[in-house]
């Protein structure tokens, strides 16, 4: 099972192991098969040891919808182990990143931070109408799913979230990400330092 699991994630994320101080932890580039095998063991190794506590920060411009998935498994399996799996966002959660993002028991976001909700895209499409036929259906499909796991934590319903992301991107700051459910609860910026986060700019990133 951990081999398993190690080999199926990877997401834009800052793994740090909390005890009585903060530790650094690892930064990962993207949501990808190839960047979060160290991360994974790090959960399965925080879960195995019994730890109350790890935190993943996030700056997460998103990537690969299978890592994503397979990723928030792990998340689950740690969590269902006992060990609470907290989120700081510090950047950005953006795409698979904001659906990782509310996989997470406690979701926080830095002053500064931003994300974006939108509908599963491909980078390539090929062969037969037949087959682009399948695969439009698969991405509404894979789109409705993940529409109705990320709504389930928010405070608002999946068919305001699917208006708000149907044929655009929805971009909202940490302000709007607090009240529509998104984070828990946001972070200072001087918070964040203390636990050796570096934290955005207040006019960081540029307006939308």
């Amino acid at each position: 099972m951990r081999k398993m699991l190690a080999v199926l994630l990877s997401l834009l994320v800052s793994v740090t192991c909390y005890g009585d101080a903060p530790q650094r932890g690892l930064d990962i580039v993207d949501v990808s098969f190839m960047s979060l095998t160290p991360a994974a063991v790090r959960l399965l190794e925080a879960r195995e040891r019994g730890d109350k506590e790890i935190v993943l920060n996030f700056d997460s411009p998103g990537g690969d919808i299978k890592a994503m998935f397979a990723f928030a498994a792990l998340m689950r399996h740690v969590e269902l182990g006992g060990t609470k799996v907290v989120c700081v966002v510090h950047g950005m959660a953006a795409s698979a990143g904001l659906f990782l993002l509310q996989m997470c028991d406690e979701r926080i976001g830095v002053e500064g931070s931003i994300y974006l909700a939108h509908e599963v895209s491909v980078a390539e499409a090929g062969g037969k109408p037949a087959d682009l036929e399948k695969t439009a259906k698969m991405m509404r499909d894979l789109t409705h799913t993940m529409m109705v796991q990320m709504a389930a934590r928010m405070l608002i319903p999946v068919e305001e979230l699917e208006r708000r992301t149907h044929d655009t991107d929805y971009w909202f700051d940490y302000r709007e990400a607090l009240k529509i459910g998104a984070i828990d609860r946001v972070m200072t910026r001087a918070e964040a330092m203390k636990y050796g986060i570096v934290a955005p700019k207040e006019e960081y990133p540029p307006a939308l």
